[in-house]
C-alpha cells in the first residue's frame, strides 16, 4: 500500500512537471512586441487630439478609409475603392468583411458616425479643422458612403488616411470617461489593458481583414529618458525605440542585440510665437529678430550631430505638396536681429516666457535650453518652464501658453494644407495666428483641385510667412529609431510605429 501510494505520488508529480513544462513552452513561444516611445498616450479616444505618440498606438487598434504605405502613397484600407462623383462629392465602396473586435459588422454607418462627431462642437475634436470643408456624410447602403464637401477638396483622401474610424454602437453604450481608456476597433490588435505611464497592452486581432499578425503580443512603454529607453533596448527588454540621441547611435550599433534604422522626417521643428497676445510679439521686425538670433546650423551640429536640416520659412518639409525650395531659411545674424529690435522699439530688449517640452522630440530639452542662451545674447530675458509632456499638452489644450513654445509637426498629410491649416489660419485651436491674406491663401489652396493653382497659392503663401515669422523656423527632424536585431522593423518619414507588418527574425 505505501509502495503504491509513493508510485501515485511520483506519477503525479512528473505529470505536473509535464504540464509545467508544457506551459512554460508556449508562454516562451508567444511572440511578444515591446514599443517604447517618450511619453504616454493622452487617451484612448481616436480622432480626440493631433499627437503623433497617441495616434501610433490607437492606429494598431484602428482602422483607417484609405492609408499610406511606406513610401507614403495612398492606397485602400477599409475602402476597397472611391471615386468623385462630381467636385463636391466623393463615393466610398468599403469592406463587407470587417468585424470589430467585440463581433459586430462594421458597416457605413459607423464611417458617418465618426465624421459627425468629429465635426459636433460638442466633442472638441482637435480633428474638427481637419473636416470642416465636410458639409455632411450619407449612408447608401451598409458598405457605400457618400461625403458632400462644402467646396471642391483636394484633399479629402489624405485627411481620412489619417482618421481612425470609432464604432457607433460602442461609443454609444458607454461614457467619454470609459471610452477614454477602453478602445475598441477593427484593427490587427486588440485592446487588453492600460496601466498609466506604465505600458498598454495588446493582443492580436486573428481575425483581421488584412490577416492574422505575426506578433501575439504588442506592449506600448512610456520610457520620457532616452538613455533608459537606450538601456532597456540593448538588454533586450524592448524591440523598437523612437528618438534615440545623436551621440548615442554607436551605443545601440555597436551593441549585440540592436541596430538603428533612421530616415529623414516629415517632421518639423520650431517656436510658435503667440502674436495673438498684446505686446513685442505683435511686431513682425520682433519676430524676424527672434529668427535672426537661433543659430540653427549651431544647433544641427552641437546639438542633434548634424541629424537634421535647416527649416526653410513656411515650415515645410521637402516631403510636402507646396514645399518652395527657393525660400530659404533666416540666417544666423545676432547684429541684425538687435538692429531689428531696436527698429521695433525694443533696443535695450524685454522679457518674454517660454515652454519647453522634455522627451517629446530629439532633444528638445537642451534645444529649447541653446535658445534660451541665444536669445539672452541680443538682449531678451527668458524665463522658461521645462515640462513633461502631459502636462505641456495640457497647457496647449486649453491654449494656456507661454509667449513662445517648441513643438513639432508631423504633416501627415504630406500637403502644405495639413500644417498651415490647422497651425496657422485663424481661430483653429492650434493657431496662435492671425492674418487675413494668410486665411485667404490657405482657402485657396485646400479649394482648388487645379495643382498648379493650388501650389501658386502655397508660393505665396510661403513668402507671407517668411516675412510675418509667425513661428522660429529651426529644423526638419531626421528621425532615429532603434531596433532589436529579432524583429524586422524599418522607419517610416511619417513616424507611424506600425507594428502590423513586423515580423521575426529566425
Amino acid at each position: 500500500m505505501r509502495r503504491k501510494l509513493n508510485y501515485l505520488v511520483v506519477c503525479s508529480i512528473i505529470g505536473v512537471l509535464l504540464l509545467m513544462s508544457f506551459s512554460t513552452s508556449v508562454l516562451a513561444e508567444e511572440k511578444e512586441v515591446v514599443v517604447a516611445q517618450g511619453v504616454d498616450a493622452t487617451t484612448m479616444i481616436p480622432c480626440m487630439e493631433s499627437i503623433t505618440s497617441t495616434s501610433n498606438i490607437l492606429e494598431n487598434m484602428y482602422d483607417t478609409l484609405v492609408w499610406r504605405d511606406r513610401d507614403l502613397n495612398l492606397i485602400p484600407a477599409l475602402a476597397t475603392d472611391w471615386e468623385n462623383v462630381d467636385e463636391l462629392t466623393w463615393d466610398f465602396y468599403l469592406r463587407d468583411d470587417v468585424y470589430w473586435h467585440d463581433g459586430e459588422k462594421f458597416t457605413a454607418h459607423d464611417v458617418k458616425y465618426t465624421i459627425d462627431r468629429i465635426l459636433d462642437p460638442e466633442v472638441g475634436s482637435q480633428f474638427a479643422p481637419y473636416h470642416s470643408m465636410v458639409e455632411k456624410v450619407e449612408v447608401l447602403d451598409d458598405y457605400k458612403v457618400r461625403f458632400i464637401t462644402k467646396e471642391p477638396h483636394p484633399l479629402l483622401l489624405a485627411r481620412l488616411s489619417m482618421t481612425q474610424i470609432l464604432a457607433e454602437h460602442y461609443m454609444n453604450e458607454h461614457s467619454e470617461e470609459y471610452l477614454a481608456s477602453h478602445p475598441m476597433g477593427t484593427g490587427p490588435f486588440k485592446f487588453v489593458k492600460w496601466d498609466r505611464d506604465e505600458r498598454i497592452v495588446m493582443e492580436k486581432n486573428p481575425d483581421h481583414w488584412r490577416g492574422e499578425p505575426e506578433i501575439d503580443r504588442l506592449v506600448f512603454r512610456p520610457i520620457p529618458e532616452p538613455s533608459t529607453r537606450i538601456a532597456e533596448l540593448v538588454t533586450g527588454n524592448v524591440d523598437v525605440i523612437n528618438n534615440v540621441p545623436p551621440h548615442q547611435l554607436s551605443t545601440v550599433n555597436d551593441s549585440d542585440n540592436a541596430r538603428i534604422s533612421s530616415v529623414p522626417s516629415l517632421r518639423v521643428i520650431y517656436l510658435t510665437i503667440n502674436t495673438l497676445k498684446e505686446g513685442p510679439l505683435q511686431h513682425k521686425k520682433v519676430r524676424q529678430a527672434l529668427n535672426y538670433a537661433v543659430n540653427k546650423e549651431g544647433i544641427i551640429a552641437a546639438i542633434l550631430e548634424g541629424l537634421g536640416t535647416p527649416l526653410k520659412s513656411g515650415g515645410l518639409s521637402n516631403y510636402h505638396f507646396g514645399f518652395q525650395e527657393d525660400v530659404g531659411p533666416y540666417p544666423y545674424d545676432p547684429e541684425k536681429a538687435k538692429e531689428l529690435l531696436a527698429e521695433a522699439g525694443y533696443p535695450d530688449g524685454f522679457e518674454i516666457s517660454m515652454m519647453i517640452p522634455d522627451g517629446r522630440y530629439m532633444m528638445d530639452r537642451e534645444i529649447g535650453e541653446a535658445i534660451v542662451g541665444m536669445y539672452e545674447e541680443i538682449g531678451i530675458d527668458v524665463s522658461y518652464d521645462i515640462m513633461e509632456w502631459g502636462v505641456y499638452w495640457s497647457h496647449l489644450a486649453e491654449r494656456d501658453v507661454a509667449d513662445v513654445f517648441l513643438l513639432g509637426w508631423g504633416g501627415a498629410t504630406v500637403d502644405a494644407e495639413g500644417t498651415v491649416g490647422p497651425l496657422l489660419y485663424s481661430g483653429t485651436p492650434l493657431s496662435f495666428f492671425s492674418n487675413e491674406k494668410a486665411d485667404e491663401l490657405i482657402d485657396k489652396g485646400r479649394t482648388r483641385v487645379d495643382e498648379e493653382k493650388r501650389l501658386e497659392a502655397y508660393a505665396e503663401l510661403t513668402r507671407l510667412l517668411r516675412e510675418e515669422a509667425p513661428w522660429v523656423y529651426l529644423h526638419q527632424q531626421e528621425d532615429l529609431y532603434g531596433v532589436s536585431n529579432h524583429v524586422n522593423w524599418e522607419a517610416r518619414a511619417d513616424e507611424r510605429l506600425w507594428m502590423y507588418p513586423v515580423n521575426f527574425v529566425d
